[in-house]
């Protein structure tokens, strides 16, 4: 069974990095398949602001860095849509304006499947969070005595503007129903690119790979095991709660205790829209799903959600699979 990744708990808040970062990186020679010629090809570097890693099989180490050079450009073409922290980039000009038009399809198609997820889980994925996020930050770095009773204050607020629903989408225009509202896609976009890179390796004829740009996914031909992805302690890095086989499907981790927005750890980087809250319910949120960004999104929503909410959102979807880790570090398995 081929070795894959740790998939950690996220550490940061969706900083996007230059793809710049990515091409210092260079693709190396991990192991060989002697019976086939095959190599498979490693590479490390950081891409959308986590960790990143690419495990190939290839016949050809100077086409598998020219594929990398290709895979380079496309994760740059997505920075250009989904970064935060470029203000050329598609979604900061939505949030500095309030409305955009003229933009790559596939800006169009993940803002129409952070709809479907907004729906799926009745709200617990709610790319308006961002002025809620901004809300804290904010509050936070100018009154670091605040109160935990201050910062409710403030943050209603904002309530009006966590209006998802308001927001008009079509295909030529994207318009917010409110000034002031912001929006971030940090909850799916990794997962999102990490299956474009999927779609760029399988046209051009890889079959056997292992993605991560932020969020994993693996191709496994019929004939081949599947990968070994390890999912860490959120409290301990070192230390695995369980390793599981990883073929054809996306895979997702969210973990409140990822980052904070404030020096006590009491307010987290997951907000629960509906309570305005930081969202401490648990320890980490793991999902397996066809897709990357399926299970990006799913884990998202689940951090918040009850199991038993969970559970029936599980019953609406096939090939979904979710291991959580509570508070008191009990350990579950739903489908």
């Amino acid at each position: 069974m081929p070795v894959g990744f740790q998939l950690k708990r996220r550490q940061i808040l969706g900083l996007f990095c230059t793809a710049g970062l990515l091409s210092q990186m260079p693709l190396t020679m991990a192991a060989t398949e002697a019976s086939s010629g095959v190599e498979l090809l490693e590479w490390r570097g950081i891409a959308l602001g986590a960790d990143a890693q690419l495990k190939i099989y290839h016949d050809d180490k100077v086409e598998a860095k020219q594929l990398l050079d290709l895979i380079l450009q496309e994760v740059e073409r997505q920075e250009m849509l989904f970064s935060l922290y470029r203000d050329d980039s598609v979604i900061s000009r939505l949030n500095r304006e309030g409305e955009v038009s003229n933009f790559a399809s596939d800006f169009y198609y993940l803002m129409t499947l952070a709809d479907e997820h907004f729906k799926l889980t009745q709200g617990a994925f709610n790319p308006t969070v961002q002025v809620l996020w901004d809300s804290y930050r904010d509050f936070v770095m100018a009154h670091p005595e605040a109160t935990p009773e201050m910062l409710v204050a403030e943050v209603e607020r904002v309530r009006e503007l966590l209006d998802w629903e308001g927001i008009e989408l079509t295909s030529e225009r994207i318009r917010f129903a409110k000034p002031g509202q912001a929006i971030t896609l940090n909850g799916i976009a990794q997962g999102f690119i990490t299956d474009r890179i999927v779609d760029l390796l399988k046209r051009q004829g890889i079959a056997h790979a292992l993605v991560n740009m932020g969020e994993i996914r693996g191709l496994v031909p019929s004939d081949k095991a599947a990968w070994t992805v390890g999912i860490s302690d959120p409290e301990n890095a070192q230390e695995l709660l369980q390793q599981l086989g990883l073929a054809n499907q996306g895979m997702a981790t969210s973990s409140s205790i990822g980052s904070y927005l404030s020096y006590d750890k009491k307010i987290g980087h997951i907000f629960n829209p509906s309570t305005l809250q930081s969202d401490h319910r648990y320890l980490s949120v793991t999902v397996m799903a066809n897709t990357a960004a399926q299970a990006d999104a799913l884990a998202t929503a689940f951090s918040i959600m009850s199991l038993e909410l969970i559970q029936e959102t599980l019953g609406k979807l096939t090939d979904v699979t979710v291991y959580v880790l509570d508070r008191d570090r009990q350990w579950y398995e739903l489908s």
